[in-house]
């Protein structure tokens, strides 16, 4: 028979507190609360999408109930998604089984995912619960927007922001699934995953499905980049070098070169936004360049040109590629778009910053400029002491003989 496919993220769902990567904070808390015997009624999990907000809410109630890992689908634990239960009716027939006591567990459980979907009667009707509840019920609410939860309802849960994930330590967990699945990927096209999924790791998992799924079972840089239609990273800094030295002709061969290699211009003009804020922090603080995680070229290129470029002209180039970014999300013609915005930013090159204005002034010059405002000074104080000698002899200012 036919093993059932599942995908990767399902298949590697954490079913024990250990099991959980990047939430040290969260699990070390959570340890001791269960040492003490001071868990709280009701607890918040914010973060954003796929960072496992659900999964670690599943972990906890089973942790209530002396159970260490996830199993089948208890009786005593409701799992709602909070979207469909927005009217006060519906909440109340979610909350209608409350006053009565678990059949199996300890405890009966409320999860209720994207919470701040629920509407201002249905908060109200989960409040009066939320304030006194029986002693044989918990709750647990996730969202990705806290900010849409009204205060009432946070200031009565213990709340914990579970982290992205970082790219060093996602990486390696990426690794570590490979392996299980008899498949072996590099680690920079690991970290390239990392690094796409923003911290989640469901979509870095989903990342890592597709690329197994096509039939590789040793995956590199190169491939990685090709399905996410990534440019290499070496022909972006050669870009960028081009740009930055006024050298329109050469930076425009490499973008369409890349544009026809199937590069998408956003992520193009995106991937140059990324090297400026890299530069930036390497300019600021070299040490970055040394940690884990950070790939050969960024390290190599980061150390070579923050060294070149001041942080004058990185904010500039900065602000300039944002701005053109911004434009380019509204617009249809995206390649034409982005071509603009790497000439506009190659001859904002050769215009002289502030501080190269202010520096090109010979000291002749600032003394000239200075005598002029002191002898303007002196001019108008005297001006002034006319108008008041006249207004003391009671001569009027507009008499003329």
């Amino acid at each position: 028979m036919t093993e059932t496919f599942l995908a990767l993220a399902r298949k590697y769902r954490p079913k024990k507190l250990a099991e959980l990567i990047g939430q040290d904070i969260f699990v070390s808390t959570i340890k001791n609360a269960l040492k003490n015997n001071r868990l709280s009624h009701a607890y918040l999990f914010s973060g954003v999408r796929g960072i496992g907000k659900t999964t670690t809410a599943r972990i906890l109630a089973h942790l209530f109930n002396g159970e260490e890992e996830v199993k089948g689908n208890p009786i005593d634990l409701f799992e709602v998604d909070a979207a469909r239960y927005t009217t006060v009716d519906t909440m109340r027939e979610l909350l209608d089984g409350i006053k009565y006591r678990p059949a199996n567990w300890k405890y009966k459980v409320y999860i209720l995912d994207e919470v701040h979907m629920l509407s201002n009667s249905a908060v109200s009707s989960l409040l009066k619960n939320l304030e006194e509840p029986p002693e044989h019920v918990k709750f647990i609410f996730c969202t990705t927007e806290p900010r849409k939860i009204p205060a009432t309802i946070i200031s009565r849960c213990q709340r914990f922001d579970l982290k992205r994930v970082g790219f060093d330590v996602l990486a390696k967990y990426l690794q570590e699934i490979a392996k299980k699945e008899n498949a072996e990927i590099e680690l920079n096209a690991a970290s390239i995953i990392a690094r796409a999924s923003d911290g989640s790791v469901r979509d870095a998992l989903s990342i890592l499905d597709k690329s197994l799924s096509l039939g590789e079972k040793k995956v590199n840089e190169k491939y990685i980049q090709e399905l996410l239609g990534l440019v290499d990273r070496t022909s972006i800094y050669l870009l960028f070098e081009y740009l930055m030295n006024g050298n329109t002709k050469e930076g425009l061969k490499i973008f369409n070169e890349l544009y026809k290699s199937g590069a998408d211009p956003s992520l193009i003009i995106q991937d140059l936004l990324e090297i400026i804020h890299w530069l930036s922090r390497v300019c600021l603080t070299p040490e970055v360049a040394e940690e884990s995680g950070v790939s050969q070229v960024d390290k190599e290129k980061g150390l070579e040109l923050s060294k070149k470029l001041s942080m004058s002209e990185l904010s500039q180039t900065w602000q300039i590629l944002l701005k053109g970014y911004q434009e380019l999300q509204n617009h249809e013609m995206p390649h034409v778009i982005s071509e603009m915005i790497l000439i506009r930013l190659a001859f904002a090159s050769e215009l002289p910053s502030l501080e190269e204005i202010s520096n090109n002034f010979s000291s002749s010059e600032k003394k000239e400029i200075k005598t002029n405002q002191t002898q303007e000074t002196v001019i108008n104080k005297e001006e002034d002491n006319l108008d008041k000698n006249k207004k003391q002899t009671g001569i009027s200012s507009d008499t003329v003989m």
